[in-house]
């Protein structure tokens, strides 16, 4: 969609999941892009799609918490 060469999507836990590029692509970022961060040579982005994938596997791994507790005080 963006047809932009150096386009990567990450995930670290401080930002969840991210769209990064480098310095001079990031110029041409398509406008639902969301500016979160930037380093030395590469700007970090988050869109709405995004930001709903980081909190449904955030839910999914708070809920798997949940069962196995839950499994274990049924034990």
């Amino acid at each position: 969609r963006t047809q932009l060469s150096t386009l990567k999507v990450g995930y670290n836990r401080v930002h969840g999941f991210f769209i990064e590029l480098s310095k001079n692509p990031a110029k041409d970022a398509p406008q639902d892009y969301q500016r979160l961060q930037t380093l030395k040579n590469v700007e970090r982005y988050t869109t709405e799609e995004l930001r709903e994938l980081d909190e449904k596997v955030s839910h999914a791994q708070e809920r798997a918490l949940q069962l196995e507790k839950k499994w274990y005080q049924d034990l």
